[in-house]
């Protein structure tokens, strides 16, 4: 199951328990890899192997007479277990529930002592992590550097980089051969604005190098954990990831694409690559731009695309079985249009629930066009059944112009397809034909015709070719 050259990947399942699969490490950057102790290293940590909620229940449980001294606290939370990931989660998980983000601080920078933070319940987030461990005789060390994410604005700039608010400090272990880090302060919960909302993030829990190294970036390179090193450019230029991309298994097409998107003519196209079989949390973007947020198409492609070759791993672990698609995902494309020239932001959110949902990723966009390519696209109905509409994409339609219809329907049987049909404004159809089957098992139709009318034109479907429900609308001038 380990493979050399692989680094941990998260999957986030609805028991809010991470299961650990493995990823190409050229995830963005292919020349990096862990730095691993080979006399002792085995493979990498997979979590999936362990159920921490006995040991979350007894940290959450813990009474505060427990939490007198260090000494006493630390022996309360770590005596009644024997394995070493017990002991550091049991730390974990009572650090990111009581001790809060000190907010006049940065958070963690300032030379707070274990037995302060403890007595203010704020700050000092790694120094008291690691007097816990200690206690504990458990291996661990504090590592000072700077982090991304707190301005978020100008996340990526040196400037933002190299601010005093940027100062922070996380904590690191080494674990059968493998360096792991712990970020109790991120783990506890986020900044909005200037207050600090509770939150408990596992994925700060011992997260591999690989990932941590897209938030964090150490004063001392050789705390990277990563061969080679990254430089502070490097780190830099890296895409602004955060950990719902982990958990939704996302990796985009282009590695080298960076948290800048430069287009020259108002089109932004973006692939993002997907691997996570829980088709129940789906991907929606968001273009901001000057104050206004504008609408981003985000429809799958046919077929698969070869990426990091985890896929058939993450089936098996969930009980999927095996399937036919080792080593690949299925590609989705990000479409949308700048309203002008200038700067603005792509934000990719994955929906856990409903319509919230964490964000995932965000690039700055650069538009040298002018806008006049900008376009809004068609108004699209609730079915039951995937699709993606190839073309037409936008929603208004010159009359007595030629138009290519197509139209490709996902994971539902041949024989359960409905007739699909375009409706003129005069409610006349025009069907559509079934142009090809495709690899992936999805069916594509298509259909060339005139729009000869102006007003509503509509794609829908029927089982019984006498009722039609509506799948896309379009606005013919």
């Amino acid at each position: 199951m380990y493979q050399q050259g692989l680094a941990l990947y998260k999957i986030l399942t609805p028991n809010n328990i991470f299961l650990s699969a493995f990823v190409n490490n050229s995830l963005q950057f292919s020349k990096c890899k862990p730095v691993v102790v080979e006399a002792e290293f085995k493979g990498h940590l997979d979590l999936s192997e362990h159920d921490f909620t006995k040991v979350d229940a007894h940290a959450r449980g813990t009474p505060d007479s427990e939490a007198c001294s260090v000494e006493q606290l630390s022996k309360h939370l770590t005596s009644c277990w024997e394995d070493h990931l017990d002991k550091l989660r049991s730390i974990y998980v009572w650090v990111t529930e009581h001790i809060e983000f000190d907010c006049e601080d940065s958070g963690d920078v300032k030379n707070h002592s274990a037995d302060e933070t403890l007595k203010k319940r704020k700050g000092g987030f790694s120094e008291l992590f690691n007097e816990l461990a200690t206690h504990a005789e458990l291996k661990t060390w504090k590592i000072k550097g700077k982090t991304r994410g707190i301005d978020e604005e100008s996340a990526g700039s040196k400037e933002s980089v190299d601010c005093k608010e940027a100062d922070h400090t996380w904590n690191a272990t080494i674990y059968k051969g493998e360096y792991l880090f712990i970020d109790c302060a991120w783990g506890a919960g986020r900044m909005n604005g200037k207050q600090f909302e509770k939150y408990f993030e596992p994925f700060y829990f011992l997260t591999p190098p690989i990932q941590f190294i897209y938030s964090h970036f150490p004063d001392e390179s050789k705390e990277q954990y990563i061969t080679p090193q990254l430089t502070k450019e490097e780190f830099l230029n890296l895409t602004h990831i955060k950990p719902a991309f982990f958990a939704a298994g996302l990796e985009f097409h282009d590695k080298s694409i960076g948290n800048v998107i430069t287009t020259n003519d108002d089109v932004i196209n973006l692939e993002v690559l997907r691997f996570q079989p829980d088709e129940g949390k789906p991907l929606y973007a968001v273009l901001n731009w000057e104050g206004q947020e504008h609408e981003v198409l985000v429809q799958r492609m046919v077929g698969y695309q070869a990426g990091s070759g985890f896929y058939h791993i993450i089936k098996k672990m969930l009980g999927f079985g095996s399937g036919t698609t080792t080593g690949l995902g299925k590609n989705y494309k990000l479409h949308t249009t700048c309203p002008s020239g200038g700067e603005g932001k792509l934000e990719i959110y994955v929906l856990f629930e409903g319509n919230k949902g964490p964000l995932a990723a965000s690039f700055k966009v650069i538009n040298k066009g002018d806008g006049k390519n900008h376009c809004s696209f068609f108004k699209t109905f609730k079915i039951p059944f995937k699709f993606t509409i190839h073309q037409p994409t936008h929603s208004k339609l010159q009359c007595e112009k030629d138009y290519k219809f197509e139209f490709t329907v996902f994971d539902l049987k041949e024989d359960e397809h409905p007739e699909f049909a375009l409706l003129s404004p005069e409610k006349k159809l025009k069907k559509l034909n079934k142009k090809c089957k495709n690899e992936d098992g999805s069916v594509t139709y298509d259909l060339t015709t005139k729009i000869d009318q102006t007003g509503d034109w509509k794609l829908a479907c029927s089982k019984n070719g006498k009722n039609y429900d509506l799948i896309a609308q379009y606005q013919a001038e």
